[in-house]
């Protein structure tokens, strides 16, 4: 298998592993498609397309026989589209309204509602949304804001601004300390055992774990997970110990960190690039790639998903404009467990202020970009001098 192509550039990739349903989306071969949020793949890819993507709230997708987790405290469906409107569809179709987080079998307790009420005249006039710019200026952990987005990011807040949103700066690197010791040993203590699971329900008992992971063809994704699943049950790499300790003391005090940040600083959602890069070529994404700040670094810490993911909250990417090269740049708006109905109604307001995006450029000037300058909101001039040896 090759890597899936970016409709809006066929040399630059398409997001990571929900890839497929955006560059699907942006290439109108279909009007809505299903994504899979462990760290941000249902995001990630949206931003990288310029379509939108949900992480739905842990449990409220009832989907335990349809997919193959790679760790219950984490992995979560959620929808992606071309547009608000259709996610929402697609949401109420798939959403498990009747239930609570908790009832329908996901670690966050006490549970939460899973019903996502939907208020068609949401005003953003008033209220607030966090922006944690220590997290993305942080270039020990991310490498920095990469020039490329950096005017995507300042139109996108002056719009805000402009429309009585009230734009709170905000501290998280306390908050953002997260428990890392334990976080390691859950994460690699659940995917071997949620596979063996998964292939015991379904009957497929002539095929092992290790067999399936060893047909994993993402060179990071390998290198993370099958050193894990080949070491045993019971390993630094997957303690049982260490897995209660992160679910009964570290993720829930992590997770409080996150609600006293909306509470003290009054705060509906919060927000930041969903990539802290402008969408790298296909060549230069795996394993490593080239940082905001311009080194290289793992491609992984270009993400803006991973933290309010370990935090369950639910988020939102939505289309905030153009980088200089013409590639779609996403904003992330992120929330409280159980807050999807707010949060889409939110982004309905969002997509009328930043307008939802066009059809990529015509197959004739796919992977043209030379003359592409557009840095604001807003879509990118037509490329109208493909050379000849332009990849179709």
């Amino acid at each position: 298998m090759t890597s899936v192509l970016n409709p809006w550039n066929v040399l630059h990739h398409a997001g990571g592993s929900s890839g497929g349903s955006g560059a699907a989306l942006a290439a109108r071969l279909t009007p809505v498609a299903t994504c899979e949020d462990t760290g941000g793949s249902c995001r990630l890819p949206a931003s990288a397309t310029g379509v939108v993507g949900m992480r739905t709230s842990l449990g409220c997708y009832d989907v335990a026989d349809g997919l193959l987790p790679f760790g219950v405290t984490r992995d979560t469906i959620g929808p992606m589209a071309r547009n608000m409107d259709d996610l929402i569809l697609l949401d109420s179709i798939l959403r498990a309204s009747n239930k609570t987080t908790r009832g329908n079998h996901a670690i966050p307790a006490p549970g939460v509602s899973c019903a996502a009420p939907i208020n068609r005249n949401f005003s953003l006039e008033g209220i607030s949304i966090g922006l944690p710019t220590d997290y993305w200026m942080d270039t020990t952990v991310t490498g920095g804001l990469d020039p490329a987005i950096m005017p995507v990011l300042d139109e996108a807040i002056a719009k805000m601004e402009e429309a009585g949103i009230n734009i709170v700066y905000v501290n998280m690197s306390e908050v953002l300390t997260f428990p890392g010791n334990t976080y390691q040993s859950a994460s690699w203590f659940q995917p071997a055992r949620e596979a063996a699971r998964y292939l015991y329900t379904h009957n497929y008992t002539k095929l092992t774990v290790n067999e399936l992971y060893g047909q994993v063809n993402n060179p990071s994704v390998f290198k993370l997970v099958y050193p894990a699943l080949s070491q045993g049950v019971d390993t630094p790499e997957g303690n049982v110990d260490a897995f209660f300790d992160y679910i009964s003391t570290d993720r829930p005090a992590y997770v409080q960190g996150w609600h006293d940040t909306y509470t003290d600083n009054n705060l509906t959602a919060l927000f930041w690039p969903t990539s802290f890069t402008e969408n790298r070529q296909i060549d230069m994404v795996d394993p490593n790639t080239m940082l905001g700040n311009g080194s290289i670094g793992p491609v992984f810490s270009t993400a803006g998903t991973g933290d309010d993911s370990n935090a369950v909250q639910t988020a939102l990417t939505i289309p905030i404009g153009f980088s200089r090269n013409g590639l779609p740049v996403g904003g992330n708006f992120v929330m409280p467990l159980g807050s999807e109905g707010t949060l889409m109604s939110m982004g309905l307001a969002l997509e009328e202020l930043f307008g939802r995006f066009p059809a990529p450029p015509t197959p004739g000037c796919l992977g043209c970009t030379a003359n592409i300058t557009n840095q604001t909101v807003g879509p990118p001039p037509l490329c109208l001098k493909c050379a000849a040896s332009t990849p179709r």
